[in-house]
């Protein structure tokens, strides 16, 4: 079952680089969706090699609280993060993951949050090549 929710994505295509973005809203702190929930959510697959995540934390009263945890998970429920999300500041949209190493995927990616604070939000951007 859902906790926290997912804003509608958007698909950005330039040639072979894709960008995904969505936003996300924190419920007590957490954000949890299934793959069929994020699916449902509009969260397109993804089928190729991410490059870049990027955590961008809301401005002002609605941002994560400091060290929040993040992981996008793959259809298996692996962290292709590798645990890169964690403790997370609240106030650096720079701080995007230091660097993640290229990872092949198919499938929807889910984006699951803790320790956010309740209906604190932020976005997520996913660029990744394109497979075929």
């Amino acid at each position: 079952m859902a906790t926290g929710s997912y804003g509608t994505p958007t698909h950005k295509e330039t040639g072979n680089i894709n960008t995904v973005s969505y936003t996300w809203t924190a419920a007590g702190g957490v954000v949890a969706q299934t793959k069929t929930e994020a699916a449902t959510a509009g969260v397109p697959a993804i089928k190729g090699q991410i490059q870049r995540v990027l955590l961008i934390p809301d401005e002002g009263g609605t941002q994560p609280d400091d060290n929040y945890d993040a992981t996008l998970l793959d259809d298996d429920g692996f962290d292709i993060l590798d645990a890169d999300g964690t403790d997370m500041s609240e106030d650096r949209p720079g701080d995007d993951l230091r660097q993640l190493t290229p990872v092949v995927f198919d499938g929807v990616p889910r984006l699951q949050v803790t320790n956010a604070g309740t209906t604190n939000a932020g976005l997520v951007r996913i660029i990744y090549l394109r497979g075929d």
